[in-house]
């Protein structure tokens, strides 16, 4: 499977699988906060004309829904995903 930050090269999944080791379980309490930053971000691209209204009503639903799962233990982050922000 392609990363989103992957290059033409192929990934070496020994390399791989030791540089993101547990990453993925010390992000899941990561994702609340990550969602929380998010909003605030895209809070700031409404208010400066860079997204409209309606994108960022879409944005802090899908965002606040993915709170709700992470606080009942619902959110899940592949290997794959890599990281919370790409989950996200």
């Amino acid at each position: 499977m392609t990363k989103l930050w992957q290059k033409e090269s192929l990934l070496n999944q020994v390399v791989e699988s030791y540089m993101t080791g547990a990453d993925t379980i010390l992000d899941l309490k990561l994702a609340i906060y990550d969602c929380k930053g998010s909003i605030a971000h895209a809070a700031m691209l409404q208010k400066i004309g860079i997204i409209s209204a309606e994108e960022f009503e879409k944005l802090e639903g899908v965002l606040k829904e993915i709170i709700v799962q992470a606080e009942a233990g619902r959110f899940t982050i592949s290997f794959h995903e890599e990281d919370v922000h790409t989950a996200v």
